[in-house]
């Protein structure tokens, strides 16, 4: 349906013009027979509609190469302020590719107030404010704790409206038409999040560089269904105006190269591993194997070191299609990297004990090796730590039944059955009274009650030994616990 605003003009005053919604579509120009541009020849009769095509045709091959090549959510700025007890939002200057994958700029600072719509729900356009006699500024019926989200999406806006000649005889005026076509934005707030960013899964960085030879080569990326760019989410108080604004819960960001260079001084060269390892500001792990090699990484990680240092891991390990991980670590587990920065050495097994993955997992390439380990924190010196003390409280088949189950990581120690812990003996009144329970479920009995089913029909003469084993038993089964939920928040 198209609208009135009022543009403000460069001498003064205002001119209304007509705004409509966006006409551009979903992977514009993607038929069967291409995107078309004018062929001019002698004696052509021009219509609008030629000269106009071939301003269609670029600006729908740009909206192709951005979605295809960079995709689409926020390049830089758009930054959101607020201030609590208000409804203004202040939206920083910045530029956004939209889905569809037009440019969006936010060319100056602007306010947006969250508590008003207008009669179209946007909450403000670049184009000019809405003209209407009966209804303007409406305050909005949001409720308090509900999550909204503030979206950005494109449009255009008609303007520098001429008075056009009449084409026919006689006095009357031929009325006026627009100029221009400005590239512009209209910003809204949803109750529901747009169907793009619904099950979103966050990609890995080694599928940049991934030739997927099973089905003959990667697939082209999906056509968006919806044009709205989440800035930021929000709710609002009881009163009326803001208590919270999160500007990271749903952004979505672009890779952008803008900032990124290298120099060749010396010959030197860059490879995949050298450029990711630029790219994550790190020097890169070392795999001890292949120090002296000249083969190049199949893939490089990012990963991120205990200090909270970006840096990259070089994959050289294959797999066999169908093997479990638990498979590939018999072979590659002991497999070293060294850690320049610190001095480090760290196995392969080691950092998939920190990823906590299973080792029953079944894998069909490298990459579903190693997608447990992108963007994993190594705290692989924290790992050796915890085990260190995990290991006073666990008996040694303890531990082989945790490395297992679960490749030695802390987490899965509560989930041990409790005869695991160090001090009780099989077919023992202590192994009795743990019979069938976890560690964990040992920790959360009062240690009254777990004692005295322990020592219950216990000769007199044997009740304190056994009451002092018992209590030793329990304790370890609750520092095993909270060793476990210390590395998990950790």
């Amino acid at each position: 349906m198209l609208q009135q605003m009022n543009i403000p003009q460069p001498c003064g005053g205002t001119a209304t013009v007509t705004v409509g919604p966006s006409s551009l579509a979903p992977c514009v120009g993607s038929g069967p027979l291409g995107l078309e541009r004018t062929r001019f020849f002698p004696r052509q009769l021009v219509t609008p509609d030629d000269l106009t095509q071939d301003q269609v045709y670029f600006r729908d091959k740009l909206r192709r190469h951005n979605r295809m090549l960079h995709g689409w959510g926020v390049v830089c700025g758009a930054r959101c302020r607020w201030k609590a007890g208000d409804c203004n939002v202040i939206l920083e200057p910045g530029y956004i590719l939209g889905p569809y994958g037009d440019e969006i700029v936010i060319g100056s600072q602007q306010t947006v107030d969250v508590c008003k719509q207008n009669m179209d729900g946007n909450t403000f356009s670049a184009c000019g404010d809405l003209v209407d006699p009966w209804c303007k500024d409406v305050r909005a019926s949001r409720k308090s704790g509900q999550t909204y989200y503030l979206a950005i999406r494109y449009e255009e806006c008609q303007c520098r409206p001429v008075s056009v000649p009449s084409g026919a005889c006689g006095c009357s005026d031929g009325g006026c038409e627009y100029t221009r076509i400005r590239d512009s934005y209209v910003i809204q707030v949803l109750e529901e999040l747009p169907s793009n960013y619904r099950d979103i899964t966050l990609p890995v960085l080694s599928g940049v560089f991934r030739c997927d030879r099973r089905t003959g080569g990667r697939s082209c990326p999906p056509c968006p269904t919806d044009p709205w760019v989440i800035l930021a989410d929000f709710t609002l108080s009881v009163d009326g105006t803001l208590a919270s604004l999160d500007c990271y819960a749903h952004r979505r960001y672009v890779a952008s190269f803008a900032e990124y260079f290298f120099t060749c001084r010396g010959g030197l060269q860059y490879g995949t591993h050298e450029m990711t390892g630029a790219m994550a500001q790190g020097s890169g792990l070392m795999d001890m194997r292949m120090a002296e090699s000249s083969i190049a990484p199949s893939r490089a990680v990012a990963v991120k070191l205990a200090s909270g240092t970006w840096t990259t891991m070089p994959i050289y390990f294959s797999v066999t299609a169908g093997e479990t991980l638990g498979t590939l670590l018999e072979a590659e587990g002991e497999r070293q990297y060294y850690d320049p920065s610190s001095g480090d050495t760290y196995t392969l097994r080691e950092l998939y004990s920190v990823a906590g993955t299973r080792p029953d997992t079944v894998l069909a390439s490298v990459d579903d090796a190693i997608r447990p380990l992108e963007g994993l924190t190594l705290d692989v010196p924290g790992l050796r730590v915890v085990h260190g003390s995990i290991t006073g409280l666990i008996s040694d088949s303890g531990m082989g039944k945790l490395q297992a189950a679960a490749l030695g990581n802390p987490s899965a120690a509560p989930t041990l059955k409790a005869d695991a812990l160090q001090g009780i003996e099989a077919g023992s009144k202590l192994g009795k009274a743990v019979a069938g329970k976890t560690i964990a479920e040992v920790a959360a009995m009062p240690v009254a009650e777990f004692v005295k089913k322990a020592t219950a029909g216990v000769p007199a003469d044997r009740v304190a030994a056994l009451k002092t084993q018992a209590c030793e038993v329990w304790s370890n089964a609750s520092r095993v616990v909270n060793l476990a939920n210390a590395w998990k928040k950790g």
